[in-house]
């Protein structure tokens, strides 16, 4: 018993480390603006313990670390303690979840043993890449389904005489309740541009920051526009036609999709259960009068 409740004070206690890593993690990814990310970052900083684990996970490369930072940032995790913490939690659950699973795994051989122990590490190692993943796909979803509307506002902006760094600044203030995220990205495009970085370099460095398609072909469109002198509201009404248009057929995608996925689960959790509600009576019925009146016999 004593060693049952070391095991789940472990766990309990690797519970309430990633929980209070995790607190921070929630605090850069909700806040909408860089000051926020900024206070953050300066108000809770890792300690000794935490900057230990995470050194233990860094990549010996630079492109690791760099791909690892931009997984990171298209997640909405930023600061500049993120990379430590998120490297310190999968170091923690890899050390964590082995040890508390050491208790439980005695009976089973030294081989199984070895192999649910390694497997309790690698998937404390790998689920916080799994969960950074998950909230960076869902965060791309909501850029993606907003960014037509934003390129119309952009339009009318620029069709209405202004330049297109007042109307990034306009479409930044407005979207900042309906759209943080694209809004954020926008500010985040003002503050390079007033920092001295030219157009070109600070769009590129939104479309990494985003990782949409729809954005990489912005940026495009607003390269070549400056480029070559072609009218930049022009080229930016036929590319939101064309993400307007991209976003109905990945609707209609998804309806033709649902389907089959409906089958699957009518097939696995209706069909049994309405298979026992129709048939149960009778079978019981059977069981308890048919069968003993053929045994009498």
């Amino acid at each position: 018993m004593s060693a049952f409740l070391f095991a789940i004070a472990v766990f309990i206690s690797a519970l309430v480390v990633e929980f209070l890593l995790l607190r921070g993690f929630t605090a850069v990814a909700t806040s909408t603006s860089p000051s926020t990310a900024s206070v953050f970052t300066a108000t809770a900083a890792p300690s000794g313990v935490v900057r230990a684990l995470g050194r233990l996970a860094m990549p010996s490369s630079p492109t690791g670390i760099k791909g690892l930072q931009s997984d990171l940032v298209q997640a909405g995790l930023r600061g500049a303690n993120t990379l430590t913490i998120y490297l310190a939690m999968r170091t923690a659950l890899a050390l964590a979840l082995p040890l508390a699973g050491y208790f439980f795994v005695g009976k089973l051989g030294t081989v199984p043993a070895v192999a649910v122990l390694l497997g309790l590490a690698a998937a404390g190692y790998f689920l916080p890449a799994l969960v950074v993943g998950v909230l960076a796909e869902q965060r791309r979803g909501r850029i993606r389904r907003v960014f037509p509307n934003a390129l119309d506002m952009l339009v009318n902006c620029l069709e209405s005489g202004l330049g297109i760094d007042a109307a990034l600044r306009y479409a930044a203030r407005e979207l900042t309740a309906v759209a943080p995220e694209l809004a954020s990205e926008f500010d985040s495009l003002n503050a390079e541009l007033q920092a001295g970085l030219t157009r070109q370099e600070a769009l590129l460095h939104m479309r990494d920051r985003i990782g949409v398609a729809d954005v990489d072909a912005f940026v495009g469109v607003l390269t070549q526009a400056e480029r070559y002198g072609v009218g930049v509201a022009e080229s930016m009404r036929g590319h939101a036609k064309m993400s307007r248009r991209r976003r109905v057929l990945d609707a209609e995608r998804r309806a033709a999709e649902a389907a089959p996925k409906l089958t699957v689960a009518m097939v696995l959790f209706i069909l049994p259960p309405l298979f026992i509600v129709l048939i149960g009576p009778t079978a019981i019925r059977l069981i308890h009068g048919v069968i003993p009146m053929l045994q009498n016999r």
